[in-house]
């Protein structure tokens, strides 16, 4: 889980770089409003800081925990993160079937 939360922070940050950068994927994109990666000013942090954070944010989300002190905070951020969250509510599940699925065994 830590791993696929490493790699979902990963991802996060290049979707956030690519949207807000010059192209912008969503039509409803509004340059006014904040961005993850700004409003957490990661682009100041050392990479390690930064990756540490996106993990956190990855690992609170996908395991639908959501803490709330690391949050998407555009339009298209709150989208992606829902499809996160839905894929995370999957992950859980099945690691949860495959949990039951020993105990029974082992009975």
């Amino acid at each position: 889980m830590v791993c696929l939360s490493y790699f979902t922070g990963i991802l996060w940050i290049i979707v956030c770089e690519f949207e807000f950068g010059t192209h912008s994927v969503f039509p409803f994109y509004d340059p006014e409003e904040p961005m993850f990666h700004i409003e957490y000013d990661l682009k100041s942090k050392s990479n390690v800081a930064s990756m540490f954070a996106l993990t956190y944010f990855a690992f609170t989300t996908l395991t639908t925990v959501g803490l709330g002190d690391y949050h998407p905070k555009s339009n298209s951020e709150r989208i992606l993160c829902s499809f996160i969250m839905l894929f995370g509510v999957m992950i859980t599940s099945k690691v949860m079937d495959n949990f039951s699925t020993m105990v029974v065994e082992i009975r």
